[in-house]
């Protein structure tokens, strides 16, 4: 019997415009009513994802919150980290520093705003799909002594590709390179993924990983399905997530993904497999 659903929210609880499918409102409202936990997972920050809780829950939102990609594990009941990581000044400094050298658009995090040195189309769009406030410092690194749970670069997709390689060599282990969408590349801390936070959380809980499963949409996502006992990539998933999955949804995430993964493995509490 499967306890627990971890799922990612943006192409694969969401369409491609951001909206929720009201299958997917269904199918997880679905799933809270009958005390399976449902834990939203997300690169998004705690505060963005908390509104898009709502959004799904209401007043009645699940209690647990993988945000900023793994980096925060949130029990939003208590308003505590049950788990966190993050990257230091330095390695912050080190990366505003090279994305000055190549015109990047770029930003970091506090637990309420990100943060930017230059305003822009791409900081003005993740600003309006976020729902999050926007700070505009003259330098990053200064503006977090204590560091940041991630550092993100925005931009064209092409653009960003070529400096994907150039940043995992210069990482030497001291930090993760990934892209959550196109437009967006992830630096996180080393150690933090969604897979590592979910470990934490299913820990926490007592609930084995046999019994979890797992959905996304992104190469984010690759260590979560990994980690889950079961592994599901939506249909519009990127392919390096389906060469991965233990099964890939018949229907795009606006067309009933959600629906189709809860009618697939909580019906009944077992899987048709």
């Amino acid at each position: 019997m499967f306890r627990l659903f971890a799922s990612d929210i943006d192409d694969t609880l969401t369409d491609h415009d951001g909206n929720v499918p009201p299958s997917a409102k269904r199918a997880m409202a679905h799933l809270h009513e009958r005390g399976i936990e449902v834990v939203l997972s997300s690169g998004r920050s705690t505060v963005s994802m908390v509104q898009v809780a709502r959004h799904l829950f209401g007043t009645d939102a699940p209690r647990y919150m993988i945000s900023f990609n793994g980096a925060h594990l949130v029990d939003t009941l208590s308003d505590t980290l049950l788990y966190e990581d993050g990257l230091p000044q330095a390695t912050i400094r080190e990366l505003a520093e090279y994305g000055r050298s190549f015109h990047l658009d770029f930003q970091v995090f506090d637990e309420h705003r990100f943060i930017i040195e230059r305003e822009s189309d791409w900081s003005r769009a993740y600003a309006v799909i976020t729902s999050m406030e926007c700070l505009i410092v003259s330098d990053v690194a200064e503006a977090r002594p204590g560091g940041s749970p991630k550092f993100l670069f925005t931009g064209n997709h092409d653009t960003l590709v070529e400096h994907e390689a150039t940043l995992m060599e210069r990482a030497q282990n001291r930090y993760r390179v990934t892209f959550s969408k196109p437009h967006l590349l992830e630096i996180l801390p080393a150690e933090a993924s969604k897979g590592a936070a979910l470990l934490h959380l299913a820990n926490h809980l007592d609930i084995p990983l046999s019994a979890v499963v797992a959905a996304g949409d992104g190469p984010n996502d690759i260590e979560m399905i990994q980690t889950a006992g079961v592994g599901v990539a939506v249909a519009n998933a990127h392919p390096s997530l389906k060469s991965v999955a233990d099964y890939v949804t018949k229907r795009n995430a606006g067309d009933g993904a959600a629906e189709e993964i809860v009618n697939r493995y909580f019906t009944n509490g077992e899987s048709h497999d």
